[in-house]
C-alpha cells in the first residue's frame, strides 16, 4: 500500500450524478473496500465489551439530554433528517459536553489507537443514504452495530455488500464511493469511529486538518447565499480561499485547543 494518503479536494464532486451498485467509479490507490477484522489486533476485545456502549447510548436516548443533529449534507438522504449523527469526535476535535455522557464508552476505546473521529449514528426507518465519497483514504472507518433491526437493513462499498451485525464490527475505506440503507419498519444505531492507519500516524494532525478544512469549507459554501451564487472560476476560487485558510487553522488548534468542538456546537 501507497506511503501517501489521499485526499479529495474541495471542488471534487462527492457523489455521482446517478449512482448504481457496483457502478461507482474508484479511487486509484490500493485499499480493499472492507478490511480483515484480523489486521486490528484490539477489535475482538472491543466487540466483547459492546453492551457496555449499548447501556450508555440506551440511557442516553431514554433521558435524551441533546438531540442528534442530522448530517449537514442533505443532498446524501433521500428524506431531510433521516440520518442523524451524535458527535463526540470530529478529525481530532473533542466535544467534552457530549463525551461527558458516555464515561464507560470512552474508557473501553482505550484499547483502539489513533481514533480521530468518533459518532453515534442513526438511520432512521426507510432512511437511505445515498452513494458518496469520504476524504482520505488516510484512516480505516469502523461501524460497530448496536441496534440493528432483521430485514433489509445493508451497506455498500463499491458494490460489495455487508450486513450490520449487533455487536460486531466492520471496517471500510471510507475514501471509496459507498451508501447505507435501513429498509425496515425500525430505527438503526450505530458507533462509527476512524482510525488513522500505522503508515500514516506521524502525519496524523496534518491529515485531520485537511480534512476538517474540506469539511468546514463544504459546509460554510453550502450555507452562505453569496457563495452559492458564485459560478465557475470564481466559485473555486473562493472555495479554494477559504479552504487555504483554514487548514493551517486546524492545524495549529489539533495541537492547542484539541476540544475546540465544543465551541461549534
Amino acid at each position: 500500500m501507497s506511503g501517501h494518503f489521499t485526499l479529495r479536494t474541495p471542488d471534487r464532486p462527492a457523489s455521482p450524478p446517478t449512482p448504481k451498485p457496483g457502478a461507482a467509479a474508484k479511487y486509484s490507490f490500493e485499499d480493499p473496500a472492507f478490511f480483515p477484522m484480523k489486521m486490528f489486533t484490539w477489535h475482538k476485545e472491543l466487540e466483547a465489551k459492546s453492551g457496555i456502549i449499548l447501556e450508555e447510548l440506551e440511557q442516553f436516548l431514554k433521558d435524551m439530554p441533546v438531540n442528534f443533529a442530522p448530517y449537514f449534507r442533505p443532498d446524501l438522504v433521500n428524506r431531510p433528517g433521516v440520518w442523524q449523527t451524535l458527535g463526540l469526535k470530529l478529525w481530532g476535535m473533542g466535544n467534552n459536553d457530549i463525551i461527558d455522557y458516555f464515561p464507560r464508552t470512552m474508557e473501553v476505546l482505550k484499547c483502539v489507537p489513533r481514533v480521530v473521529s468518533l459518532s453515534f449514528n442513526h438511520l432512521q426507518a426507510n432512511g437511505e443514504v445515498r452513494y458518496h465519497q469520504g476524504n482520505t483514504n488516510g484512516i480505516a472507518r469502523f461501524h460497530l452495530g448496536l441496534r440493528v433491526p432483521e430485514g433489509d437493513a445493508f451497506f455498500e462499498v463499491n458494490g460489495e455488500r455487508r450486513k450490520w451485525e449487533e455487536g460486531k464490527l466492520l471496517a471500510f475505506t471510507d475514501a471509496h464511493w459507498h451508501t447505507a440503507a435501513n429498509y425496515t419498519e425500525k430505527s438503526r444505531y450505530i458507533m462509527l469511529f476512524d482510525v488513522v492507519h500505522d503508515r500514516f500516524k506521524e502525519q496524523e494532525h496534518y491529515l485531520c486538518a485537511r480534512v476538517a478544512g474540506d469539511l468546514c469549507t463544504q459546509y460554510y459554501v453550502g450555507r452562505s447565499k453569496f457563495l452559492s451564487s458564485l459560478k465557475g472560476f470564481w466559485r473555486g476560487l473562493a472555495r479554494f480561499l477559504i479552504y487555504t485558510a483554514l487548514v493551517p487553522y486546524f492545524h495549529f488548534k489539533l495541537r492547542t485547543d484539541p476540544d475546540i468542538l465544543g465551541r461549534f456546537s
